[in-house]
């Protein structure tokens, strides 16, 4: 089972998956009723991102921020003000991310023909 991290939790060489994101806007934006909600204050939406359980390889963390690696080998950072990250089991992680691997090169030697 994932485990939902603290930020300070969080170390190099991890494999973690998002959570969720959380969003913020302006209560201005939602509703012109003043009654339901004060203009100045800020509506959060927690929200489960379409790859929300891909496996990401943490390469260095500098909190607030820290720097992923998605399956593909792209750097990614993420913010942990505004995304819940959970460990995921290193077996299951390379599995997942090694099946990833395998669909994009077949589709990729498929694109080349």
């Amino acid at each position: 089972m994932a485990k939902s991290l603290a930020p300070e939790e969080i170390c190099a060489g991890d494999y973690v998956a998002v959570l969720h994101a959380v969003y913020q806007y302006p209560a201005l934006i939602w509703c012109d009723d003043d009654a339901l909600t004060a203009r100045d204050e800020i509506i959060r939406l927690k929200l489960v991102p379409e790859d929300s359980g891909e496996p990401l390889l943490v390469k260095s963390v500098c909190l607030p921020f820290v720097l992923v690696e998605d399956s593909s080998g792209r750097s990614l950072p993420l913010d942990v003000r505004r995304s819940q990250l959970a460990k995921l089991d290193p077996a299951y992680a390379k599995a997942a991310r090694g099946s990833k691997k395998s669909k994009r090169r077949k589709h990729k030697s498929r694109s080349i023909r």
